[in-house]
């Protein structure tokens, strides 16, 4: 089975970014027959979008294959998408999501 998507799953790697959340993520994916999918950052604190981006740059070189990037969602929703995460939304700065490309070394989608 081929599958490509956006996996987005707290425990692995959304709440607590690390190469050893993507490492957890990648081997249970093929396992289970998914052979690429982007790990994904949803509205988050500037902290964890930014360790999220370290921890793909750090196990890049280590990764399996089916991992294909960062996919960075709902950077800065508007005010009547927010929902659950009014707190931490705001609006971007060109020179924040440069940065954050910048930062991610071609790896952020």
């Amino acid at each position: 089975m081929t599958c490509k998507f956006t996996v987005q799953a707290s425990p692995f790697f959304g709440g607590d970014p690390s190469p050893e959340a993507l490492a957890q993520m990648e081997h249970t994916l093929l396992a289970e027959g998914c052979t690429g999918f982007f790990a994904t950052i949803a509205t988050n604190t500037d902290d964890i979008i930014e360790r999220g981006i370290d921890a793909i740059v750090n196990y890049w070189d280590n990764h399996v294959g089916n991992l294909l990037g960062l996919h960075r969602r709902a950077v800065f929703k508007p005010k009547t998408l927010r929902g659950a995460s009014t707190g931490i939304d705001k609006k971007a700065t060109l020179a924040q999501v440069k940065s954050w490309i910048e930062r991610g070394k071609g790896l952020v989608k």
